[in-house]
C-alpha cells in the first residue's frame, strides 16, 4: 500500500513527545548535540546514555545496530531523545513506520560538513589512526572524493514519512552566521513534530539561548567555514566529486560557486 495513503488511514496525529522518543538521525558533524539541545528545551527529555545501557551491545552512534537492537533502544528511550548516525537501510525503516516513530533527520552543508569532519579526525587520532600520518589537507582532501557515497548512507532519510529534515544552518541564528527569523521557525517546526505546543516567547527564548557550546563536539558552527578554508584545489574537486550533492540537497542552484 502506498506510504502516503497509509499515513491517513492510521491517523498520526498521535505521535507526540510523551508516547516516543525523539529520535535524531544526524550525519557526522552537521550538528547533532544543536539540535539535542532544542529538543531537550522543548521537551524536557534528557540524552538517553546509551552507554550505561547493559541489555545492547550498540555504541553511541548506532550507525550498525542491529534491528533487534534498534527496537530495543526505541524502546528503553521513550522518555529521552536519542541521538544517532544510524546509516538507512529499509529493514530499520520498516521498523521505524510501524512504531509510527517520528525522527529528526540533521544535515548540513557538506562542505562546512567536511571541514568539521576532517578537523575531528586530526584532533582525535585515537579514533582515527589514519590521521597520525595524514596532514589536515591530505584527510579533507580524501573526504572531499568520497563525499557522495558518504551522504549516502544516510539520505533516504529523507524521504521517510515521519522525517522531520533540520538543517544546521536553520538552526544556528545570527550567532552563528544564520537568520534569526529562520532559527524561530525552526525552533517552532521541532516542536510540532513531536506536538509541543509552544508559546511565542518560549520558542523565542529557546532561540536566543540555543546556539553556543554544546558538547566537546562542538568546534566553531559557523556558517561558511569552508569559504575560508577550501584551496582552489578542494573548491575544483568538490565540484567534480560532490557538486550534484549540493544540487540536490538545495545549497547550490548549479556548479556556478
Amino acid at each position: 500500500m502506498n506510504k502516503i495513503i497509509l499515513l491517513l488511514i492510521l491517523n498520526l496525529s498521535i505521535i507526540t513527545a510523551s508516547n516516543c522518543c525523539c529520535l535524531i538521525i544526524s550525519i557526522p558533524k552537521s550538528g547533532t548535540h544543536l539540535i539535542g539541545k532544542a529538543i531537550l528545551e522543548i521537551t524536557g527529555k534528557e540524552d538517553f546514555a546509551i552507554e550505561n545501557s547493559k541489555e545492547l551491545n550498540g555504541d553511541l552512534p548506532l550507525m550498525n545496530i542491529s534491528a533487534n537492537d534498534l527496537d530495543k533502544v526505541i524502546i528503553l528511550s521513550k522518555n529521552y531523545y536519542l541521538k544517532s548516525h544510524l546509516f538507512y537501510s529499509k529493514t530499520h525503516e520498516d521498523l521505524l513506520f510501524e512504531k509510527k516513530q517520528a525522527i529528526f533527520f540533521n544535515i548540513r552543508d557538506p562542505r562546512d560538513q567536511a571541514i568539521s569532519y576532517a578537523h575531528w579526525q586530526k584532533d582525535l587520532p585515537e579514533h582515527y589512526p589514519h590521521a597520525i600520518t595524514m596532514t589536515l589537507d591530505e584527510i579533507l582532501t580524501d573526504i572531499i572524493k568520497n563525499i557522495n557515497n558518504f551522504y549516502t548512507l544516510w539520505l533516504l532519510w529523507m524521504d521517510y514519512p515521519f522525517a522531520l529534515t533540520v538543517r544546521f544552518e536553520d538552526l544556528v541564528g545570527s550567532k552563528g552566521g544564520g537568520d534569526d527569523a529562520k532559527q524561530l521557525a525552526t525552533v517552532k517546526a521541532i516542536a510540532k513534530h513531536v506536538s509541543v505546543e509552544l508559546s511565542e516567547e518560549r520558542a523565542q527564548e529557546i532561540a536566543t539561548d540555543l546556539f553556543g557550546i554544546t558538547k566537546n563536539t562542538f568546534r566553531k558552527g559557523q556558517i561558511g567555514a569552508w569559504k575560508h578554508e577550501f584551496t582552489a584545489e578542494h573548491k575544483e574537486l568538490f565540484k567534480q566529486y560532490g557538486g550534484e550533492l549540493l544540487i540536490k540537497l538545495g545549497y547550490e542552484k548549479d556548479l556556478d560557486w
